[in-house]
This record gives C-alpha cells, structure tokens and sequence, in this order.
C-alpha cells in the first residue's frame, strides 16, 4: 500500500497563514469593553470587530487553584480569568463562527518564600486614596523584602567563604540565592484566551508575563522603617500624580508601561532565563499583540495538521 505523501513545511505555512486571514476576516469577539483592547485588534488587521463585555470578575477565586489535576503556575490566574471571560461572550451572544478573545492582567505580590510563600493578587483600587495606601505597602514590602535577600546573600557568600572547596563564582552564587529566595520583583502577567470559530465551548488559554525589578525601591531598603515608609509615601504621590485620572481600573493604580513611571520606579526586566530577549511592552498593558499572533499560529497549525 503506497503511504501518503505528508505536506511540506512550507504547504503547512501557508494554510496556517490562510487560516489565520480567515479568522481575521471575522467575525470577532473581544470578551471586554476595553477600548484599547479593541482598536489593537483592529491594529491586527481583524476586519469585524464588536465587543461583549464581561462583567467585573474576582481573580481570587482563582488563586491556588489546581485545574484538571495539574498544578498551575502564579501566571495562570490571568489566563483563567481570561477564560471565564470568554465563556461569557460566548453564552452571551458571541456567533458560532467567531473568533471569540479575552485579556486579563494580575500583579502579583509574593509575601514569603520557601514553605512559608504566599501570593497575594493586587487589586483595582476603587478610590485615589485607596490606589496610594496600597502603593506604599506594595513599595514598603518590595524595599523590605529587598533587604532581607542581600542579609540572605551576605551570609551565605561569608559561609562559602569559610569552606574554600565549596566556593562558587559569584554568578552562581547569585543563581543559588535567586532561586533559593528571590530578589524581590513586581511579576505582571497577561493571560489570553480563544475560542476559535466553529469550536463551541473549546477555549485556549496562554499566559505571558514580565518581571520587573524596582531600583529606585531597591536603593530604599537600607532606610529604617520610619524613613523607609516616608519614601514611599512620597514616591506613591508622585506615581498617582503621574497617572492623573488614569489610576482608576488598573491593577495597583499605576500603569507599569508608562514612561514615566518606569523613570520613577527605575525599573528594569529580569527575564526568568538569562540571554532570553525583551519581553514586548503590550504584556504590561493587557495586550500582547505579538504573543497574541503567534498563539493564533499555534492554533490554526493545530487545526491545519489534524486535517
């Protein structure tokens, strides 16, 4: 019997990328009321776009949450909640033949770490004063926690020091102490979710995220609490002053892409592999575009090779 002959990388391509101008004709759902969301979209090329908002959802019900018998990592959250609100466009009037999407974004705050780790999920502050209250304890723990990373270094480095055999470089003495207790950083995750046309209730999910350290938080820490928590009181009210009346439905109040406020914060992106190259910007304002594209190649390859 004469084996069928499998289509070439290249034929695989371009039904990929036909698959995925097909969906980009429309119908297409955004599962939000994000304006911005929705003229990035557009900024895609997607020629049919209307949106069904879905309401407020609350992102805790999600946290520690193991789905289908396999762990999930803290960036999940997003994605989950990405596809909660996708389910609702669905049930809610998305057609049939849509390309249904939503975008959630959490930041995340870790309160501990080894057995005693704890992850709290920032919320949307429902007034200014409650925006600043939180950005001071959000900078005070940062800047603590910073601290107690360099008393952690400072004594393990002195204890490798005294047993010659055992000595590392300080690279790798870094690594250790990074994965052993972190430097503490600001972790913003964008989850996205799809329901490709024709696939029901069959929604994908894929995070993303970007982690940030604040030097200007890091140059704090040696302050004693008194002064430490002046400073970022100080830093919290030139950081909503910045955000003007845009604090208002963003996570934390303060909107990490901002020019600004990364020249406030001074912050800089430690990627989770060294060598890897700039996570894009859209990650911290809830729309990956690029990630978005390539999670849509992914699935119309997946469609195309099952064919």
């Amino acid at each position: 019997m004469e084996r069928l002959k499998q289509p070439s990388a290249e034929t695989i391509s371009q039904a990929v990328e036909k698959k995925v101008a097909s969906w980009k004709e429309g119908p297409v759902v955004l599962a939000s009321g994000s304006s911005y969301k929705l003229e990035q979209l557009k900024s895609l090329g997607m020629k049919d776009v209307s949106a069904i908002p879905a309401p407020e959802i609350e992102e805790s019900q999600f946290f520690g949450r193991y789905e289908d018998g396999k762990g999930r990592t803290d960036e999940m959250v997003a994605a989950l909640v990405a596809r909660t609100k996708v389910k609702y466009a669905i049930a809610n009037g998305a057609p049939a033949d849509s390309l249904v999407c939503g975008f959630d974004t959490v930041v995340l705050k870790v309160e501990d770490w080894g057995d005693n780790r704890k992850n709290t999920y920032l919320q949307k502050p429902e007034t200014r004063e409650q925006a600043k209250e939180g950005l001071v304890d959000f900078f005070v723990h940062l800047a603590t926690q910073k601290r107690r990373h360099d008393d952690s270094y400072a004594d393990m480095k002195e204890l490798v020091e005294m047993h010659p055999k055992f000595n590392k470089r300080r690279d790798e003495l870094e690594n250790t102490m990074d994965f052993g207790n972190p430097r503490p950083l600001i972790l913003v995750a964008t989850g996205m979710a799809v329901r490709a046309p024709g696939k029901g209730d069959d929604i994908d999910i894929v995070p993303t995220a970007m982690r940030l350290q604040s030097n200007t938080l890091y140059a704090y820490s040696e302050n004693s609490p008194e002064e430490l928590k002046k400073r970022c009181e100080e830093l919290a009210e030139e950081a909503l002053v910045i955000m003007g009346d845009r604090w208002s439905g963003i996570t934390t109040g303060i909107d990490y892409s901002d020019p600004q406020i990364i020249g406030l914060l001074d912050l800089q992106e430690i990627p989770v592999v060294f060598g890897l190259p700039p996570t894009e910007e859209g990650v911290l304002k809830g729309m990956p575009k690029e990630a978005f594209e390539r999670m849509l190649r992914g699935m119309a390859e997946e469609e195309v090779t099952k064919t």
